[in-house]
């Protein structure tokens, strides 16, 4: 019986030598210093190559955080790869691309919970964000690829068809085409509310560059219409239920094309469905039949026009036409 428990008590001495020995080992591992390499690749459009480059990267950041969300370093580059030093183990690697760069969080909590503005965007340098986990040993690389915060609402053509003669020979002219109703902030990873907002009902002249084609004097027929395409970036919209007041409150956002018919100024407000990053939102015929709306945030009915919003993922997908 002592022979017994001397055994089982040298048996248990070796597995406890041989526990601690491989937490030594798994310590080591984790400690060991390594240089890791980025790589960010921005998915290419299958579509709309009229715009700027979407898929343009003027800056880097990337973070690697231990699996109990520690940072365990951070690196920062101009163009859409880097190099930086980090320890072995399972990692999660996040990156940020075109954005304000991010220097005061220690934790992957942190950096979840911060938040990305539509300001922070131009044409040509969109903000984007990608995360991967893997597992890092000696000379590793890691490709990270990224997709953009903001979402694309074009319009492709505008063409008049009016029901009554007496509004055919009428001159019609686009006077300027917009976003209202805009979200202006989003977090880098997932979903969240907006709490900023741009052209809250009307066009007040935020983010021109970003939300408004600016002026314009365009005549539109039937024989003659408007085709150049005009595109803008919003941020996401989580907005389900519309709101239709004249004072504000969170509502769905609209592309709105503003005309004068015989000198009188009408609207054509279309409503976006929810609006989601890294999507595109596609109107690629505005018929119009009617005068329009007397605001940019009343919607126009079907009788007045007619239209089709297509949606589509940045990369695949479709698009559509509409008819007031």
């Amino acid at each position: 019986m002592k022979k017994f428990f001397v055994y089982a008590a040298a048996m248990l001495a070796m597995a406890v030598c041989g526990c601690q020995e491989k937490e030594i080992a798994d310590v080591a591992v984790q400690s060991e210093e390594i240089t890791l390499d980025v790589s960010v690749p921005v998915s290419e459009m299958t579509r709309m190559t009229d715009v700027g480059d979407e898929t343009a990267l003027t800056g880097i950041q990337a973070f690697v955080f231990r699996k109990d969300g520690s940072l365990d370093a951070w690196a920062s580059s101009a163009g859409n790869a880097l190099s930086l030093q980090c320890t072995a183990g399972e990692r999660d690697v996040a990156v940020l691309a075109n954005s304000p760069e991010i220097k005061d969080i220690t934790t992957f909590s942190a950096l979840r919970s911060k938040v990305s503005l539509l300001s922070a965007n131009s044409v040509g340098s969109l903000v984007m964000s990608g995360t991967v986990s893997v597992t890092l040993s000696s000379s590793s690389s890691v490709t990270v690829p990224v997709s953009r915060k903001a979402a694309r609402v074009s319009i492709e053509r505008i063409v008049t068809d009016f029901a009554l003669e007496q509004y055919r020979n009428a001159e019609f002219k686009v006077t300027g085409i917009y976003l209202v109703n805009v979200a202006g902030d989003a977090p880098y990873f997932g979903t969240g509310q907006p709490a900023v907002w741009y052209n809250r009902m009307e066009n007040a002249g935020e983010l021109p560059a970003l939300l408004s084609s600016g002026n314009l004097s365009v005549p539109v027929t039937g024989q003659v219409p408007y085709e150049v395409p005009h595109h803008f970036y919003c941020y996401p919209n989580p907005t389900v239920e519309d709101a239709s007041e004249t004072t504000w409150s969170p509502r769905k956002t609209r592309l709105v094309v503003e005309a004068e018919l015989d000198g009188v100024t009408y609207y054509y407000p279309m409503t976006m469905p929810v609006i989601e990053s890294n999507h595109l939102y596609t109107v690629t015929e505005l018929k119009i039949t009617k005068p329009g709306s007397s605001s940019p945030d009343i919607p126009v009915v079907k009788e007045d026009a007619s239209f089709v919003i297509e949606v589509e993922d940045w990369d695949e997908g479709y698009s559509g036409s509409f008819e007031i």
